[in-house]
């Protein structure tokens, strides 16, 4: 085992070591093993070429699709991409080089770059700029943007086999060519996002998502079994939503242009028929993302980066030790996260707020069916589910988080452990918390996580190591 002393986390910025106490066990820093990618800077763009001429499931390159769609044509060629919620460093890099493709061909007076809000609120322009598109190509292409709002300018365009109504954004609907551009990555309910989540819920009416979203829910369990990260055979909510592809396709021309971003790079870029892209993405994403383990461990602690500024999306870092850690009530969870910006989410807060004082079976099917129905349901709700499902798994009490927030609203409201350190001294608070539930326990197994986006598979979870 490396030295105690040898292993760095962090807590915001602010480099945190030396915060392992002496124990009898093992201590194991989880990463995926490297990725080798053939794409680099030097030849993104004759690797982006290359995909745009021979795309998976077409007859014809995206060239020539363009001639027969909207070369000669007074319909648009309608460029899908992500809102200001999702990191956007594929929008960046490769939104500048198609436009400039499409510039060579004569067809820019016809494009039109559609961002896909979903139900999110409306971004501002400044926030589109900086966090989508970026500086200063945002002003070369502004005119050229549209917001989606999924209250306005949207059609019906009939219901999927569950019932889920489908109204899909009018300017993508009368488009000759649709191009969602899009990365692809884990996601915890959906099962992998990018691809077809681009239409749904990224282009699709506020009734779609309220019909799919709450697919997710178990009364007794809070989600059903198949809803979790990397899991799409059998998912509900992604089954709809490829469903709901499957029909427009039928009538419109989808082309979807799909990355895998890593460190910050672009290590995998394909293009073509949407369907075929979101199942070409499940084997690298799995060799990126899945760490495997003999099993759970009994001490996770996650260090979460930028997703730490807020409460509420520092959730994906409890979802992230949830799947690593044991589940008998004698495993913990600790979570380094400042969360300086504090709950991050007042949905989020009055609905832990509206069941304090229930148990937690009680709360978690009080929240299911208060703020989870078709009609009651909207992007947020599912985390106190979330939260409390993590809870009840892993026990009260032990959930814990070293942060800046009020440590009575963290225990009262939302059930979380808070642990406030003096000063910079987080390795001391660190070390203390660990030492206390070490002090009596033998051949501990703790995991620390970095990236809380990796998925921890403990291969064999009745056994201990």
């Amino acid at each position: 085992m490396k030295g105690l002393n040898s292993f760095v986390l962090f807590y915001g910025d602010q480099k945190i070591t030396d915060f392992l106490p002496s124990f009898s066990g093992t201590v194991k820093l989880l990463e995926p093993i490297e990725y080798k990618s053939l794409i680099n800077s030097e030849n993104m763009q004759q690797e982006f070429y290359r995909v745009l001429n021979s795309p998976i499931g077409f007859k014809n390159s995206f060239k020539d699709l363009i001639h027969s769609t909207v070369i000669g044509t007074a319909k648009k060629l309608v460029i899908i991409v992500d809102d200001i919620t999702r990191p956007n460093i594929h929008t960046k890099i490769l939104l500048p080089i198609l436009l400039n493709y499409l510039n060579e061909l004569g067809v820019s007076s016809q494009v039109m770059i559609m961002v896909a809000n979903g139900t999110h609120s409306m971004p501002t322009l400044d926030q589109i700029a900086t966090k989508v598109i970026g500086l200063p190509f945002f002003h070369k292409v502004k005119k050229l943007i549209e917001l989606h709002n999924c209250d306005k300018n949207i059609e019906y365009v009939g219901q999927t086999s569950r019932g889920t109504p489908i109204y899909i954004n009018k300017y993508v609907l009368d488009a000759g060519l649709i191009v969602p551009l899009t990365d692809s990555e884990y996601h915890w309910f959906a099962g992998q996002a990018g691809t077809v989540k681009s239409l749904c819920p990224g282009v699709a009416g506020r009734k779609t998502i309220q019909y799919n979203h709450p697919m997710m829910f178990d009364l007794q369990i809070g989600f059903k079994e198949s809803i979790k990260l990397g899991v799409t055979d059998g998912n509900p909510v992604i089954e709809d939503m490829k469903e709901i592809v499957s029909l427009l396709t039928k009538d419109h021309i989808i082309f979807g242009i799909d990355t895998i971003v890593n460190n910050n790079q672009i290590v995998y870029l394909q293009a073509g028929d949407l369907l075929a892209l979101h199942h070409l993405a499940k084997e690298p994403l799995r060799e990126l993302r899945v760490v495997p383990v003999k099993s759970e461990g009994d001490i996770v602690i996650i260090s979460p980066g930028n997703l730490g500024l807020n409460l509420y999306q520092t959730g994906k870092a409890f979802h992230a030790g949830w799947h690593a850690v044991r589940k008998d009530g004698r495993g913990k969870i600790i979570v380094l996260a400042p969360c300086t910006e504090g709950h991050g989410n007042q949905a989020y807060y009055e609905a832990m707020l509206s069941c304090e004082s229930l148990s937690i079976e009680e709360a978690l099917k009080y929240c299911i069916n208060t703020y989870c129905s078709v009609d009651s349901f909207k992007i947020g709700n599912q985390k106190p589910v979330d939260l409390l499902r993590i809870i009840k798994d892993v026990g009260e009490g032990n959930l814990s988080v070293i942060t800046e927030m009020d440590k009575n609203i963290l225990q009262r409201v939302f059930r979380i452990k808070a642990l406030n350190p003096e000063g910079n001294f987080v390795s001391n608070c660190l070390k203390t918390e660990l030492s206390t539930y070490l002090q009596n326990t033998k051949n501990v197994i703790i995991y620390l996580i970095k990236d809380p986006g990796i998925l921890v598979e403990p291969n064999q979870i009745n056994q201990r190591v």
